[in-house]
């Protein structure tokens, strides 16, 4: 299933495939983007260079429940998510209904198209900065600035039980081997 994602930067050769979770209200807002998403395959076959922001799974879960367990989308309402999960019921709940929000979709389903790499670049959102600026320096973009950011003071593991942290490794497993993550 090919997941709309990718917005094309006006007037540059360049689309950004916005990986909800991983900077993506950051990179839109400096971006000049358009307003209708694209398929990152379709771009990339039409001679775009294609960017994508990966981040570390584990990471990426607990950003997004410490963001949507306040405010919950309709979406994950939808799923059976409830306001004020605690961490531990919201990673149950994931291994379950990972793929029915695109907060909680494995990243490597924004990426991969028929089992092939849709794009030219993947930067890593423990990197953001130098890999932001080898973008800036090819096409000219601005310096980012940090939009929407996670509720959170501690590093992402201190997060996990053994038992939630073996239920995310095993509900993430594909990206976290795509990704090379540990």
């Amino acid at each position: 299933m090919a997941v709309r994602h990718c917005f094309k930067v006006r007037h540059k050769p360049l689309a950004i495939v916005a990986i909800p979770k991983v900077a993506a209200s950051s990179i839109l807002a400096v971006s000049e983007v358009e307003p209708e998403p694209c398929l990152a395959h379709e771009a990339r076959a039409n001679g775009w260079f294609v960017a994508a922001f990966v981040r570390h799974p584990l990471d990426r879960l607990v950003s997004a429940w410490a963001d949507k367990s306040r405010a919950m989308t309709p979406g994950l309402l939808h799923c059976g998510f409830e306001a004020d999960m605690s961490f531990d019921d919201f990673v149950t709940h994931v291994a379950q209904h990972d793929d029915d929000d695109h907060h909680l979709r494995q990243q490597y389903r924004f990426i991969v198209h028929r089992g092939r790499l849709s794009v030219d670049f993947i930067g890593r959102y423990e990197r953001l900065e130098d890999d932001w600026g080898l973008l800036r320096k090819m096409f000219g973009l601005q310096a980012l600035t940090h939009v929407n950011p996670s509720p959170r003071s501690r590093d992402f593991a201190s997060y996990y039980t053994a038992k939630s942290r073996e239920t995310a490794e095993n509900t993430y497993r594909r990206d976290l081997r795509f990704l090379d993550y540990r």
